[in-house]
């Protein structure tokens, strides 16, 4: 079974108007697991989905590692082999960003068919059954510029989940779905996920929405230290603060 664990991992982030450290004690997640990740704007949360596929690099920590149950993975120094980790992010990571761009020039079905090629897993039945259950089967022949937002996001989910990847990340997938779609769209990559026993990670403002799918919650929490830099801190969040939505 796949298992991602994090120990003490930092990593720094500034721009024209604040500079602060994203600090992650210790964050684990398993195959079958799913766990939101919340916290305010700007906090950090999306550079700690970055930072889980492997797209930005943390400063330091003591343990980032991947247990794909044959083989313990360092993917604090994988970075350095290139070519192992093209291999591994197409072949276990399906990532479904804010803003997930589809390639203009290619129909919605080659575009989710993108990452099956990558993997050299092509399953065109699996593609379609997807798009079936995101509602977007009648466009699969339309082109990216075709579609509405909400239509794009629903492609790029489809997309991320065709290779059946064993860890999903979702960074606000609904953000461009309305209440009726966006539950269509979770129950479909939670769907995917059992069908390989995928771990599940999602940054989400929508706190109803995580907890009717029983996602367990992790918060970035502000920490400012007199005469130092401010700190964020990625934590579980207890029941009784979930409830009140803090």
């Amino acid at each position: 079974m796949i298992a991602i664990r994090i120990e003490a991992l930092n990593k720094t982030l500034a721009d024209k108007e604040r500079e602060f450290r994203l600090a992650v004690p210790f964050f684990s997640i398993a195959g079958g697991e799913r766990k939101a990740i919340v916290g305010s704007t700007g906090s950090g949360k999306t550079t700690v989905m970055d930072i889980l596929a492997m797209v930005t690099e943390p400063d330091d920590c003591r343990r980032f590692e991947l247990d794909d149950g044959e083989e313990l993975i360092d993917l604090a120094t994988i970075a350095e082999r290139h070519s192992a980790l093209a291999r591994l992010r197409a072949a276990c990571f399906g990532y479904i960003t804010q803003q997930s761009p589809l390639f203009p020039f290619l129909t919605v079905a080659e575009n989710v068919a993108v990452q099956q090629k990558v993997s050299h897993r092509p399953d065109r039945a699996y593609a379609e059954q997807l798009a079936g259950m995101l509602g977007i089967d009648m466009l699969l022949n339309a082109r990216p510029a075709e579609l509405s937002v909400g239509q794009r996001q629903r492609a790029a989910i489809a997309r991320a989940l065709s290779h059946r990847p064993c860890v999903v990340l979702c960074d606000e997938p609904t953000g461009a779905l309305d209440p009726v779609t966006a539950r269509q769209a979770i129950t479909t990559i939670l769907w995917a996920a059992g069908q390989t026993g995928a771990a599940v990670v999602m940054i989400t403002h929508d706190w109803e929405l995580a907890s009717e799918f029983k996602f367990e919650f992790h918060v970035i929490e502000t920490k400012r230290r007199e005469g130092s830099a401010t700190i964020n801190v990625l934590r579980p969040l207890d029941a009784s603060a979930r409830e009140v939505g803090l």
